[in-house]
């Protein structure tokens, strides 16, 4: 069996969207919705620099320490400059692949959501 970091952080952020999800679902409220932003941010940044990380460790390379603060302050900027920094204009496409991920996660976690309060009802 291949133990591939990460494939195992991507099926993390599936997991975790689907549970944060049913989390947020059932804990609607004002207070709740703010800590959940809070750490729903802390933990979707830590899943972008664990993957890059991964990622960089495959392709033997080191991630600079600016590069790493701007993946975890704002992935949605510091993961893209990664891809194409590590694989220069081949890295469009994984861009992509990464845009599709974080969308296919994000409608499990509004799926998981909505689930919740149809069961509420």
């Amino acid at each position: 069996m291949n133990r591939d970091p990460k494939r195992a952080v991507i099926a993390a952020v599936f997991i975790f969207a689907i549970l944060f999800g049913l989390a947020e679902g059932y804990l609607h409220s004002d207070q709740a919705e703010q800590a959940f932003f809070i750490v729903g941010a802390i933990m979707w940044s830590f899943f972008a620099l664990a993957w890059c990380w991964y990622d960089s460790i495959d392709r033997e390379i080191q991630i600079p320490r600016w590069l790493r603060v701007c993946i975890v302050l704002i992935p949605i900027i510091g993961m893209p400059y990664y891809l194409l920094l590590s694989r220069g204009r081949r890295g469009i496409l994984p861009i992509l692949g990464a845009l599709a991920i974080v969308f296919a996660a994000a409608t499990l976690e509004v799926s998981a959501e909505e689930f919740m309060h149809f069961l509420s009802r």
